[in-house]
């Protein structure tokens, strides 16, 4: 579940450069996009669906990929 966590670079080398965060959870379909440290959820919101503790393990693990593509 957790390991299908995609991260995408959105925008590299401009003023708007973002990340993309995007993970399927039983079946359900969630993007982020990461920008100045905070990850920024679309509709749905994981909170819909799962509880708070699973929210925040999956946006530290995303954090954590991000932060290992960032030092590459």
């Amino acid at each position: 579940m957790l390991e299908d966590i995609e991260i995408k670079e959105m925008f590299k080398g401009q003023v708007h450069e973002h990340c993309k965060i995007s993970v399927n959870v039983d079946g359900y379909d969630y993007s982020a996009i990461y920008l100045d440290g905070e990850l920024n959820w679309f509709r749905p919101h994981p909170n819909l669906h799962m509880g708070e503790h699973q929210v925040k393990e999956i946006e530290s693990k995303a954090y954590d990929k991000i932060k290992r593509n960032e030092e590459k």
